[in-house]
């Protein structure tokens, strides 16, 4: 419960709003905990361990319907061209091709 209390505090104050999975989550735990007393210690993990499985699930569906919502809602930015070396750039502007590498040398004479 500390888990999950902790997250939505985060969550509400990094976003601006509450996660419907995790106060769902509380909700289910608080109910649990109000049984716990009567319920073998394992059934009681497996119990807990089923809650924070549902949540997390709950919230991957959400999270990923969200991210294609706002994928559909904007247009892909055009593809930026790669970036160079400052000498490189200067000296292609001035019509000068930089001299290849020596790696480069030596490898282009192994194939010949």
């Amino acid at each position: 419960m500390l888990f999950l209390v902790g997250t939505i505090l985060f969550k509400h104050i990094i976003r601006g709003w509450l996660q419907l999975s995790h106060g769902a989550g509380i909700v289910a735990l608080g109910v649990l905990a109000w049984f716990a007393g009567g319920l073998s210690p394992l059934m009681l993990s497996i119990l807990t361990t089923a809650i924070m499985i549902i949540v997390a699930a709950w919230e991957s569906i959400s999270l990923k319907t969200a991210v294609d919502r706002l994928k559909s809602l904007s247009p892909r930015p055009p593809a930026r061209e790669p970036r160079t070396c400052r000498r490189y750039r200067s000296r292609t502007a001035r019509g000068v091709q930089p001299e290849p590498r020596a790696s480069a040398v030596k490898r282009s004479r192994l194939y010949l």
